[in-house]
């Protein structure tokens, strides 16, 4: 089934034979999406889907929830709201605070705190054997799914092929592909002031990468380009989604 949907990609991607080979080559494991790929997570017995993003091509080779997080924490709230209304927790997961997406409280790790987490794998919020992912491995994922990362460290057509194939708000000339079966969903934020904005919209992913005390590192897709960006000014008491990368072995 992964061949076969890796070939069908390819050819109409177009190309020649060789270019077609090598094309089914990198991506025919990163296409197969196994039901069988999940996590279970202990602490509260929620099933999440999984995806093996793996691109011998670009050296790389990792596994990525493939839904939001949905743990409660404190400071976390249902994504997809509209105005002061929280969204729909069982479709687009939670939005957490830098500090709850990162596993420490407010006055540690909040606004106006300097957190100096250190070097290594940040659990933060998510299960065991996971960990939030830091700027430099969004930067990896999008090189490896899209190829190029410019000044201002967007990609080209990075966003679509990270999209879920629904849910997001139609834009002329956008398609968006799902093509490593990451299937990130449009969950919006909410702001520092309590409010929910840009559901099917955008979709704000933290990194465990701080910048300074009052912000820290977020990935960012939205529904008119086919860009990734990663940004350095997501403001801490923002609330944003998670993805967890699994820790290597």
């Amino acid at each position: 089934m992964a061949f076969n949907a890796a070939k069908s990609t390819c050819k109409n991607g177009g190309g020649n034979d060789n270019k077609i080979k090598s094309c089914v080559k990198d991506t025919v494991k990163a296409l197969y999406y196994a039901e069988n790929n999940t996590l279970t997570d202990l602490r509260d017995g929620q099933v999440y889907k999984t995806t093996t993003i793996d691109i011998p091509s670009k050296n790389y080779s990792e596994v990525w929830m493939a839904e939001n997080l949905n743990f409660v924490t404190d400071n976390s709230w249902c994504g997809g709201g509209s105005g002061t209304t929280e969204g729909d927790c069982s479709v687009y997961g939670r939005l957490y605070t830098w500090a709850a997406a990162v596993g420490r409280a407010e006055d540690e790790c909040g606004i106006d705190h300097a957190c100096n987490l250190g070097e290594g794998d940040i659990r933060g919020a998510c299960p065991k054997g996971w960990h939030l992912p830091s700027n430099d491995e969004w930067k990896a994922l999008i090189v490896a799914v899209d190829g190029s990362i410019t000044k201002y460290t967007l990609s080209n057509t990075g966003s679509s092929k990270l999209k879920s194939q629904t849910g997001w708000t139609a834009y002329s000339g956008i398609t968006n592909e799902d093509a490593f079966g990451f299937s990130a969903l449009p969950a919006g934020d909410r702001n520092y002031n309590g409010y929910y904005d840009d559901e099917g919209d955008y979709v704000y992913f933290w990194s465990s990468t701080e910048n300074n005390s009052y912000n820290a590192y977020y990935m960012l897709l939205y529904y008119r380009l086919d860009d990734a960006y990663l940004f350095n000014d997501g403001r801490k008491n923002n609330g944003y989604s998670i993805r967890c990368v699994k820790d290597s072995d």
